[in-house]
């Protein structure tokens, strides 16, 4: 399955759905009036670009609620964070891995 697909990218972010679909069409009318320019390739780059940069800031939230739970001695909750954390980066991995 392929997670960079706008029917996916509207799954994961619900809340942003109107504002994606408002930027989608903007970037679609402009693409259409710049003749040599691959459409689906500049889709499927901007929402690559756009999932990365939401998992960058959930591990950067997970990071600081990490070291938060660990100062207040909540070790299950450090255990259930740090999964989440693992799980993001296993992602990166894959996502730079998949990139030329």
């Amino acid at each position: 399955m392929n997670r960079f697909q706008l029917e996916n990218i509207l799954a994961d972010y619900p809340r942003l759905a109107s504002e994606i679909d408002l930027l989608v069409f903007a970037l679609e009318n402009e693409i259409a009036l710049t003749p040599g320019w691959n459409l689906e390739l500049l889709k499927k780059n901007f929402f690559g670009q756009f999932h990365l940069e939401s998992i960058r800031r959930r591990m950067q939230i997970l990071s600081a609620q990490i070291k938060m739970a660990e100062a207040e001695g909540r070790k299950e909750q450090v255990q259930s964070l740090s999964l989440e954390f693992n799980h993001l980066s296993a992602q990166l991995s894959k996502f730079y891995i998949q990139t030329p």
